[in-house]
């Protein structure tokens, strides 16, 4: 009997409305709601903003998966470099990419779509010329990249801000990289993401349907 598939690894502990509200009322930070919350953060990473996001359930596994992630434009490799030093990690960890699945193939010409671990940001590919290209800062010295590859019947809030930065950049990639500071766990709850957030100094923060920016 062939088993059945997962449909989805966001497994964890919730970062809902409520939750999220009652954080950022405790930490006193001014906030939105924008009613396009997707097409306000594409804008803020086409204009070279690092954005974390923080909403839905945690994820389940080794990588960045959307819901506790933090996002860049791939497109200037000095970002890996402010990325490294905010973070404190170290150079030799590369930084992996997110891309809309319907411009996988052109970006990584090895990806098909039965290739259900690619989901998870788990297979490396050789990148096409395009991606070496669009998105130097998530291509490994090896012209390799490990992509994370999102359809939107997984995870629509995520997907539709990366789909609204391809139609703003013509780019259909971002960083993906895990939400937290280097040796410290990935930020679980609400209030960790604020913490993170505040101690990272990044430009935008995204809690639930909420944008808070500095």
């Amino acid at each position: 009997m062939t088993p059945k598939l997962q449909p989805h690894v966001y497994l964890g502990t919730d970062i809902n409305r409520e939750n999220a509200l009652a954080a950022l009322e405790k930490s006193g930070l001014a906030y939105s709601e924008p009613e396009n919350l997707s097409y306000a953060v594409a804008k803020l990473l086409a204009a070279g903003k690092v954005v974390a996001r923080a909403a839905g359930k945690m994820k389940y596994g080794p990588r960045a998966l959307g819901n506790r992630t933090v996002m860049a434009s791939c497109q200037d490799k000095k970002i890996n470099q402010w990325l490294n030093e905010t973070f404190a990690r170290t150079e030799f960890m590369p930084f992996a990419p997110v891309i809309i699945e319907e411009q996988a193939q052109a970006y990584f010409p090895d990806w098909q779509e039965n290739h259900v671990t690619a989901r998870l940001m788990t297979l490396t590919y050789d990148a096409s010329p395009v991606a070496q290209q669009n998105i130097p800062a998530a291509v490994h010295v090896d012209n390799t990249a490990r992509p994370q590859v999102i359809r939107r019947v997984d995870n629509p809030a995520y997907y539709d801000i990366i789909n609204d930065y391809y139609h703003l950049t013509g780019v259909a990639s971002v960083i993906n990289t895990s939400f937290n500071m280097h040796e410290e766990p990935i930020v679980r709850t609400a209030e960790e993401a604020i913490q993170a957030f505040k101690a990272a100094q990044l430009d935008a923060l995204i809690l639930d349907g909420f944008l808070i920016e500095q």
